[in-house]
């Protein structure tokens, strides 16, 4: 295929800047997207045992509720009944359950309880682990804090590095068709670390293009769905969009709540072929009460990041939304959401997302690479542009990586304190973050690339060294458990541990004894003697 020299020269130029534009922050977003993916095993993992408590059996599952709503008032307000695995059995917020908000709840405080052997109630509260949705929340808006009105910054933010993402992808195909046969395959190590880059970042693009076409339209939509709800309504203009149920004549009361059994036979009967995770109650005592079911479908496809949800009116069991059995419209959205968040096709499929998310951040970072080395000098100092740019690099991927494997690594200790751990959290990534930007100001970004990694390495393998002390020595108080989830987070900790031992170890070599006339190499210093003659 034949492209004028000319429309080429100008995709280049928009391809290279809409990727240095969007990158870095696109780079965060893939990587803690990868991570979100295993977002409950992260939760398990962190969550002290005394917050899981024991299950209760199906038949004393209604005991249990008819006990904690006749002792704790402010379970009438809204309660959670979990049928998870290492979840509580039910849980609700001591002191009510307070305004919805899209940001984490740093201060959310949780009452957990649950029927001992000899049906006594055992009662637990703490301060609920919020280490797998501040992984979220940073996949979702880059670490950038603040709100605009009722928006987060950071997912508007991401919202238009999206959309300079979709224009990078399309003129990066159209910039690789003429050579697309000859080149697709290759990976030309012998011809510089330029071709080479190059070669991998059109490899990893190609391939994984069409989910990197559906991320990047998803996250617009997800971005700016209330201007977009904002400009239907100029077509719907008095109509409204959304059937929303209308609130009884009178207040329902608590003593007319239907038996739990029958709410889970009405899941089953709702949404056949499902797993029920969760019932979640909310304004009981008014005249529009709630009841969020909240589904998996281990076998399909869901409208949320981890299972199908139905709304109904726990007093009437009149059902308001459910994304399990919808239009062919609602299995669009729902189609399209799935594939953002993969959740099809079991854990396997998380696993090939978790890897496509990890390629998408290799993407990004290797278009900077890419771009440093075609502006390398090959004689005399490197310009100041390169040099910022790869300082920036250096400093925001693995800043970002840094302070989130600490933050991970922090967790069972930071028990062990009287302290706020999900504020702790925030304190740890964005030290960790900030201390990464300012180790490439002040020693570069080439000896700045190998503290980090060698930080990235020892914060990764203190995640398993961890739960191995826990074992050992119990007498220090650290949390202790096991399962299949966490087992696995540790070995793929484990994993990164080793990997990133190994490329500090190379940076290294690379900054030493690598081409002088680079960004990467370690700035040299004169003699005593030259720099006295001199």
């Amino acid at each position: 295929m034949r492209v004028s020299p000319r429309i080429l020269r100008s995709y280049q130029s928009v391809h290279t800047w809409t990727g240095i534009l969007a990158g870095l922050l696109l780079f965060i977003g893939f990587f803690a997207g990868a991570l979100s993916l295993f977002k409950p095993a992260f939760n398990d993992w962190a969550t002290p045992s005394q917050h899981t408590l024991e299950p209760v059996a199906a038949d004393k599952r209604q005991q249990l509720v008819d006990r904690v709503l006749s002792e704790f008032p402010a379970a009438n307000d809204g309660f959670r009944l979990s049928y998870e695995p290492g979840a509580a059995p039910i849980s609700w917020h001591p002191s009510g359950p307070g305004p919805r908000q899209k940001s984490v709840n740093l201060n959310e405080v949780i009452s957990y309880a649950t029927l001992t052997a000899d049906d006594q109630l055992q009662i637990e509260q703490g301060q609920k682990n919020q280490l797998g949705g501040l992984i979220d929340q940073l996949h979702r808006t880059a670490g950038i804090p603040g709100n605009l009105g009722h928006e987060q910054i950071g997912v508007l933010v991401m919202g238009v590095a999206s959309t300079l993402y979709f224009i990078a992808l399309v003129s990066g195909l159209i910039l690789l068709l003429p050579t697309l046969k000859k080149t697709l395959f290759a990976l030309r190590t012998h011809k510089g670390s330029a071709r080479f880059w190059l070669d991998s970042h059109n490899l990893s693009g190609v391939f994984s293009l069409p989910y990197h076409l559906i991320i990047a339209w998803t996250v617009v939509i997800f971005a700016f769905h209330d201007v977009l709800y904002g400009g239907m309504k100029l077509v719907y203009q008095d109509k409204p969009l959304f059937d929303f149920p209308k609130p009884a004549a009178a207040e329902f009361q608590i003593e007319q709540l239907p038996k739990i059994e029958t709410f889970e036979a009405l899941a089953q009967r709702l949404a056949p072929g499902h797993e029920l995770m969760s019932l979640e109650f909310g304004r009981l005592h008014s005249k529009s009460p709630t009841l969020v079911m909240e589904l998996n479908n281990p076998n399909g496809m869901m409208r949320g990041a981890y299972f199908d949800v139905i709304y109904l009116n726990p007093y009437t069991q009149e059902v308001a939304f459910g994304s399990v059995q919808q239009t062919v419209y609602g299995e669009v959205v729902k189609n399209l959401f799935a594939f953002h968040f993969g959740n099809f096709g079991g854990d396997f499929g998380r696993w090939i997302f978790f890897v496509l998310g990890v390629g998408g951040a290799f993407l990004f970072y290797s278009g900077n690479l890419l771009w440093l080395e075609k502006r390398r000098q090959k004689v005399g100092p490197q310009r100041k542009d390169v040099r910022v740019l790869a300082g920036l690099t250096v400093g925001v991927s693995f800043g970002a990586m840094l302070g989130a494997a600490v933050a991970i690594a922090a967790t069972k200790w930071l028990y062990l304190f009287d302290i706020s751990i999900n504020h702790a959290y925030l304190w740890i990534y964005y030290g960790c973050f900030g201390g990464a930007l300012f180790s490439c100001v002040l020693l570069g970004a080439a000896r700045a690339a190998v503290l980090l990694q060698a930080g990235l390495a020892l914060a990764c393998l203190m995640i398993p060294a961890t739960t191995v002390i826990a074992g050992a020595l119990p007498s220090l108080g650290l949390d202790f458990k096991w399962s299949g989830a966490t087992l696995i987070l540790e070995a793929v900790a484990l994993l990164m541990g080793l990997v990133f031992a190994v490329t500090a170890k190379r940076t290294l070599a690379r900054g030493r004894h690598g081409d002088a006339n680079s960004v990467w190499a370690f700035p040299q210093t004169a003699p005593k003697a030259e720099q006295v003659s001199a």
